[in-house]
């Protein structure tokens, strides 16, 4: 139970705080893979044994491309906080897979008269056929686990067509009017490629690992930099899983009074595909600008305040950083007042608040109070000093003060018991006149 309320605390706290970020910064990923570059795929003569045999040898050629947009976060009050965020729609996954198709035929069909048709050659027109397949699908990047949709998905099918027809009783030499026949070849095949996110791995300036970003909405906690911005190189992992199959469908046809007849000899599967490569997209360098308040006044002391006056100090606020630095300003204490309340210091720049204080009956302090978006100062204090007149040695007599006698009040009436004003002057001038009878 106590550590449910120390987690309610410590939401709240949070959801007071004000939520501050730097400039966010553009990331756009690229890569292409190449999974079969000059690779050949030889059939040899099948179907074993049987009379009419053809043998397929593919050349393969297939690339993948994509790409990623979208940028990096940095947010705080402390810690810092790295997010990275895709823009919708901002990624798009490019396959084209092409086959070429080279054949050859072997012809050995035994007659009843004894003698055999035999004949072996390159089929025409093969490898002028280029059988593509090809596909593009566009997501929100970055296909993180838990993001919805969790990844980015390209195929394409295609239904068997004939590729190309031969006739064999003009290749072997017959002619039998009314009657053509021969070998065609017909293919099909899908290509399914799958793109998926696994996580970011946040470097240093030297390729070192900070930390690891591996889920959707994820974060990285960073450390405060010695300096007015900080520097992340977000490396985004993928993982692209692609599967394909091609079907071919060698056949005999025979063609007489304008009907047609097609008989498959059989259907040749080929798996293309069916890997799963890890997609390493490389580094961007993100730099985020960060503000740096300074203050370099600690007190403000206003000395002595006469009663019925309100005294006023300025205060002088620097922005060392390189983006604008907001300040809330608030004071404790009711004898002091600041203005403005809110303070946009642009970077390297400096504003001023004006502290008062107004007619204190005696000493005074409080507190001024400055709640900062610096990440790594967000508060700052200044100490607020003031003394009233009430508290300072006056002279009687000085500023409208009455002077205080030390002996006893006159009495009332005409009597009065205090020497005459004059007598001093009196006594002097009897002592001149002694001294000149002397002489």
């Amino acid at each position: 139970m106590r550590c449910i309320w120390l987690a309610l605390v410590v939401l709240l706290v949070a959801g007071r705080a004000a939520a501050y970020s730097s400039k966010p910064q553009p990331v756009v990923y690229t890569g292409e893979q190449n999974l079969f570059s000059n690779v050949d795929f030889d059939t040899d003569w099948v179907p074993a044994g049987s009379p009419i045999q053809v043998r397929f040898v593919l050349h393969l050629g297939s690339g993948w491309t994509a790409q990623a947009g979208g940028k990096g976060d940095l947010s705080w009050p402390e810690p810092l906080t790295l997010r990275m965020i895709g823009n919708p729609d901002a990624g798009s996954l490019l396959m084209s897979i092409g086959i070429e198709v080279s054949a050859r035929l072997r012809v050995c069909v035994p007659l009843p008269n004894c003698n055999t048709i035999a004949w072996e050659g390159n089929v025409p027109y093969v490898p002028n056929f280029d059988y593509r397949l090809a596909g593009e699908a566009i997501f929100t990047p970055f296909l993180l686990p838990g993001a919805t949709p969790g990844s980015a998905v390209v195929t394409d099918t295609i239904a068997p067509v004939t590729l190309f027809q031969i006739d064999l009783l003009n290749l072997i030499g017959i002619d039998i009017p009314g009657v053509s026949g021969g070998f065609e070849l017909k293919a099909g095949g899908d290509v399914t490629a799958t793109l998926t996110g696994v996580r970011f791995d946040v470097e240093d300036g030297a390729g070192g690992v900070l930390g690891t970003i591996e889920h959707e909405p994820g974060a990285l906690i960073l450390a405060m930099p010695d300096r007015p911005h900080r520097d992340a190189w977000p490396n985004w992992h993928a993982n692209l899983n692609a599967v394909g199959t091609l079907d071919l469908q060698p056949a005999v046809y025979v063609e007489f009074a304008g009907d047609e007849w097609s008989l498959p000899l059989f259907t040749l599967p080929l798996d293309l595909l069916d890997v799963d490569l890890a997609w390493d997209f490389g580094t961007k360098k993100t730099t985020f600008p960060l503000p740096d308040i300074r203050v370099l006044e600690q007190t403000v002391d206003f000395g002595t305040v006469a009663a019925g006056v309100k005294a006023t100090r300025d205060l002088r606020v620097d922005n060392a950083g390189e983006l604008e630095l907001l300040v809330d300003a608030t004071v404790e204490g009711t004898a002091f007042g600041v203005a403005p309340a809110t303070l946009t210091v642009g970077p390297g720049a400096s504003g001023f608040l004006t502290v008062s204080v107004t007619a204190p009956a005696e000493n005074v302090s409080g507190t001024l109070r400055l709640e900062s978006s610096d990440p790594d100062r967000p508060v700052v204090t200044v100490a607020l000093l003031a003394a009233g007149q009430g508290d300072v040695e006056q002279i009687p007599g000085d500023g409208g003060v009455p002077a205080t006698p030390d002996g006893p009040k006159p009495a009332s009436g005409c009597g009065c018991s205090a020497a005459p004003a004059g007598a001093p002057v009196l006594a002097l001038l009897g002592l001149l006149l002694r001294g000149r009878r002397k002489r």
